[in-house]
């Protein structure tokens, strides 16, 4: 099996609010990128741009992603 590489950055949240209220704000701020529409969004793109605009359409105030789906 090859090895893959790939990096994460990790940070630490502290706050006052209920955790169930920073995880809230945190997953709001994720994209969430659903892998069966993106699969068939990404098959109709006929050139670069428009994969772009099928990965950039769900990106979260962060700029990321969250995949879900399957």
């Amino acid at each position: 099996m090859p090895v893959r590489r790939f990096e994460i950055e990790r940070f630490t949240v502290i706050s006052s609010k209920p955790f169930e209220a920073v995880v809230s704000a945190i997953k709001a701020s994720v994209g969430r990128l659903d892998l069966v529409e993106f699969a068939k969004a990404s098959r109709d793109a006929r050139n670069f741009a428009e994969l772009e605009k099928v990965i950039g359409r769900d990106l979260g105030r962060t700029g990321t992603h969250a995949v879900h789906g399957a």
